[in-house]
């Protein structure tokens, strides 16, 4: 069931406030440091970083989803009126949605063409890193708060790129 915007509640957020109360108590200067706050947060709290450093290769991938499904799916017109979805194997390209647990359910096409290659897969976006310019911000500004052995991990000397 889709929630009304406003009175929704997240179990992810009891997470983070684990990790914000541990985090408010701990010296953290590095991503390492913010990786071992996470872990010790909680039993049930596991970090997933992307990159953990120049040396460890990405652990998952950033893909363009928008775009694949924009080419493949049409737009679910009024989309927050509804609150109950449904989708079946025996109605493939189809959604059955409901604007209430006891309203009558609407089947509605979803798919813009047949799809041919199950296969395919969205773009890999590459995240673009830092600008010249935040770079520059850390390195003059943020890199003083910083504890030495920290700094050229955290705010390094800008790149000449």
């Amino acid at each position: 069931m889709m929630q009304i915007p406003g009175n929704t509640r997240c179990l992810v957020d009891s997470g983070f406030a684990h990790i914000r109360k541990l985090y408010r108590r701990s010296d953290v200067d590095s991503f390492n440091q913010l990786l071992d706050v996470v872990q010790k947060s909680s039993t049930s709290n596991t970090a997933i970083p992307y990159r953990k450093n120049e040396t460890v290769p990405a652990t998952w991938e950033w893909r363009d989803w928008k775009m694949f499904l924009s080419r493949h799916f049409k737009p679910l017109k009024g989309i927050r009126k509804y609150h109950h979805f449904k989708f079946t194997n025996q109605d493939p390209g189809f959604v059955f949605v409901k604007e209430s647990a006891d309203s009558v359910e609407t089947k509605i096409p979803i798919l813009k063409c047949p799809i041919t290659n199950m296969q395919e897969r969205p773009s890999i976006i590459t995240p673009p890193g830092l600008s010249k310019e935040r770079q520059a911000y850390l390195f003059q500004n943020v890199r003083p708060y910083v504890r030495p052995m920290n700094q050229d991990e955290l705010c390094p000397r800008p790149t000449e790129e």
